[in-house]
C-alpha cells in the first residue's frame, strides 16, 4: 500500500535576550511585561530585582525632610538640622526652601539661618508701636546710611523683629477721645508701607524714612495734635507653593490669582516697589483654577495649573515677563511629583506622567494602561526618576492602594517596584532619601550605611505571547534562561489563552550562584502567558521558545 510522504512541519525557534520593562497595556511586546514587582533597570538589557533599599533612622511623626548644607527633618512640631534640634514649628506638613544660608519652612512663614543656627518668623502680626520725637525742638532724625544724609523716624519695636531693608505697613487712624483705651475701628485705617534704613543704638528702636503724613497723624513737632494709636506690621503673603530661583522667593496664591516674588536676597520683604533692580514683584494672570505647583528651571519659574504653564522671565522687575502656554500641568495634589532630571522637568498631570524641556510636555507614561493614579510624590537620582502615586482602585478588588514607578531616563524604561507609601523625597550626599508611612527613613544609593532590607521578592508577567500569530501553532517548548545566586529562588508559573488558574510549571532553590536553563512545556493553545516569581538576587538571561506553525485550519 502507498502512503501519502507528509512534509515536516518547520520548528521555528524564537529568542529574545533583551528586556524592557512594565507595559500594562493589552497588546505588548515580547520584551515587555504586563505586571511586574521589584524589578529595576539595573542590569540592562538583562531583567533584575531592585536593590534592597536601606533604612537610616526611625521617625515617630516625620512632617518634612530637606536637603541644605546638612540634612534637615521636621519631627512632630521640632525642626532639627544635622541631627539637632533647633526650634519648634506648626503641626501639619512642611514644605522646605533652600535661600543660600537660609531655609525657609512652609506655611509656616517661618525661616532658619544656618549662620546663627536659629529660626525666627518671617512675618511680624500687626502690633502697637509710638514714634518717637527727637526732641523738643526737632521731629526729624537726621542719618547718614551709605554716606548719604537720610530724614528719619524713629519706632518703639523690637529691632530683633525688623531687619534693614525689610518693607513694613504702618496704620494709623482717628483717635477716640471717648473711650479709656482708645481704640479705631478697622475701617477707618489708613496705611503706607515704608522700608527699615537702619537700627537705631537702642536695641527697641528702628528707624524708616520720614513722612509727613505719618509725622501728622502722630502728632509729632510743628504737627502737634492728639496723637493717633499707630500699628506696625511685616506682611508675608500667604503663598500656595514657594521656590527660590536667582536669589529671590518665589510663589503663588490661587485666592487673588498672583505670582510673587520677594525682594533681591531678601525673603523678608515682598512689598517693595522703588523701580529698581532689588524690589520684589507681583502680577496678576488670568487663567482660571488653582494653581498646582511650582518650580524654578533653566533661566525662569515655572508656575503650574492643571491646564496651563505660566513661565516667567527676567533678571530684574522690570524687565519680568509672563509667557502663558495651554497645555498639560501639574495635576491638583501632585505638587512634589515636580522634579528637574537632565535639564527636563518631570511631573505628574491627569493624563499621566509627563516631560517638559520647554515647549509643549510630552506624555511618557503610556505604559500605565488604563490604570489611574493620583496625589504623586517624586525624587530624582542618578538617571531615574522615583514616582510614588496612589493607584484609584484595584482590577480585582477596587481598593485603592499606594505604588513605587521608577522611570530610567537614559533608556526610557518604566519599572514597578512594590506598594508602599512614601510621603517625602530628596536627594542628599550621594544618595536618594524617602520617608514610608511607618515612619522609616530609607535610602537608595552605593551608601553602605543603615540597615539593609531582608530578602526581597519579585514577580514578572509577560503578555500573551504568540497571540498575534494568526494560524495554528504549537509550542513544543519554552526554555528560561537564569542566574540565580546562593539563597534565592524561582518559581515559574503559565496560563493557557488567558483562561482558567495558573499552573506551576518548575521551581528553583539555589544553594550556590548558579545559572539554570529551565525547560516550560505549555499546553495547545492559541497564546500563553509566564508568571516568574521569586526571592533574592536573580538575572533573566533570555527566553526561547519553539513553535511548530500549523495551517490556517
Amino acid at each position: 500500500m502507498r502512503v501519502p510522504i507528509l512534509d515536516e512541519i518547520p520548528v521555528t525557534r524564537r529568542h529574545i535576550d533583551s528586556f524592557k520593562g512594565y507595559n500594562h497595556n493589552r497588546v505588548i511586546g515580547e520584551d515587555e511585561f504586563y505586571d511586574m514587582e521589584n524589578m529595576t533597570s539595573d542590569k540592562y538589557p538583562l531583567l533584575a530585582p531592585r536593590k534592597p533599599r536601606r533604612k537610616i533612622k526611625d521617625f515617630a511623626f516625620p512632617r518634612g525632610l530637606h536637603a541644605h548644607e546638612k540634612l534637615c527633618w521636621i519631627e512632630r512640631t521640632g525642626f532639627y538640622y544635622d541631627g539637632e534640634y533647633v526650634g519648634e514649628v506648626d503641626p501639619g506638613s512642611h514644605d522646605m526652601v533652600s535661600m543660600g544660608s537660609y531655609v525657609i519652612i512652609w506655611p509656616d512663614k517661618k525661616i532658619y539661618s544656618s549662620a546663627d543656627n536659629t529660626i525666627v518668623n518671617l512675618e511680624v502680626p500687626k502690633e502697637r508701636v509710638f514714634v518717637l520725637e527727637a526732641s523738643e525742638e526737632s521731629y526729624k532724625y537726621i542719618e547718614t546710611i551709605n554716606e548719604k544724609t537720610v530724614e528719619c523716624m524713629k519706632i518703639s519695636v523690637d529691632s530683633g523683629k525688623l531687619r534693614v531693608g525689610d518693607s513694613i505697613k504702618i496704620y494709623y487712624g482717628v483717635w477716640n477721645e471717648n473711650l479709656d483705651d482708645p481704640q479705631y475701628p478697622e475701617e477707618s485705617l489708613t496705611s503706607s508701607i515704608l522700608k527699615v534704613v537702619s537700627f537705631s543704638e537702642s536695641t527697641d528702636h528702628v528707624l524708616i524714612p520720614y513722612s509727613d503724613e505719618l509725622a501728622k497723624a502722630c502728632g509729632l513737632g510743628k504737627f502737634n495734635q492728639h496723637p493717633t494709636l499707630v500699628y506696625i506690621e511685616r506682611n508675608i503673603p500667604s503663598l500656595d507653593y514657594i521656590c527660590e530661583y536667582n536669589n529671590r522667593l518665589w510663589g503663588c496664591l490661587s485666592e487673588t490669582n498672583e505670582l510673587f516674588c520677594s525682594a533681591l536676597g531678601n525673603p523678608f520683604s515682598w512689598f517693595i516697589f522703588n523701580s529698581d533692580s532689588q524690589d520684589s514683584w507681583a502680577v496678576n494672570v488670568g487663567t482660571p483654577g488653582p494653581f498646582t505647583g511650582i518650580c524654578a528651571y533653566q533661566d525662569s519659574v515655572l508656575f503650574f495649573k492643571e491646564d496651563y504653564i505660566h513661565r516667567v522671565y527676567g533678571t530684574r522687575p522690570q524687565n519680568f515677563q509672563v509667557i502663558t502656554t495651554n497645555c498639560q500641568g501639574v495635576e491638583k495634589g501632585s505638587a512634589r511629583s515636580v522634579c528637574i532630571l537632565d535639564d527636563q522637568v518631570f511631573y505628574k498631570s491627569r493624563l499621566g506622567i509627563c516631560v517638559y524641556t520647554g515647549s509643549l510636555p510630552t506624555l511618557i507614561s503610556n505604559e500605565f494602561g488604563d490604570i489611574r493614579y493620583k496625589n504623586a510624590k517624586a525624587g530624582v537620582y542618578r538617571k531615574k526618576y522615583y514616582v510614588n502615586m496612589t493607584c484609584t482602585a484595584d482590577e480585582i478588588t477596587g481598593e485603592a492602594y499606594d505604588v513605587q514607578f521608577v522611570y530610567d531616563s537614559a533608556r526610557g524604561l518604566w519599572h514597578r517596584e512594590d506598594r508602599c507609601y512614601f510621603s517625602e523625597f530628596t536627594t542628599y550626599d550621594g544618595k536618594l532619601l524617602f520617608i514610608s508611612d511607618e515612619g522609616g527613613m530609607y535610602a537608595v544609593g552605593d551608601e553602605t550605611e543603615g540597615t539593609p532590607e531582608n530578602c526581597i521578592s519579585w514577580r514578572i508577567q509577560t503578555g500573551r505571547l504568540l497571540a498575534m500569530t494568526p494560524d495554528h501553532k504549537h509550542i513544543s517548548k519554552v526554555q528560561v534562561r537564569v542566574t540565580l545566586d546562593a539563597g534565592a529562588s524561582i518559581s515559574i508559573e503559565a496560563r493557557d489563552d488567558g483562561l482558567g488558574p495558573w499552573i506551576k510549571c518548575a521551581q528553583k532553590l539555589s544553594t550556590s550562584k548558579t545559572g539554570y536553563t529551565i525547560p516550560v512545556i505549555p499546553r495547545r493553545c492559541e497564546f500563553f502567558e509566564l508568571r516568574l516569581s521569586g526571592a533574592g538576587d536573580m538575572r533573566l538571561l533570555g527566553m526561547a521558545y519553539s513553535m511548530e506553525q500549523g495551517s490556517e485550519v
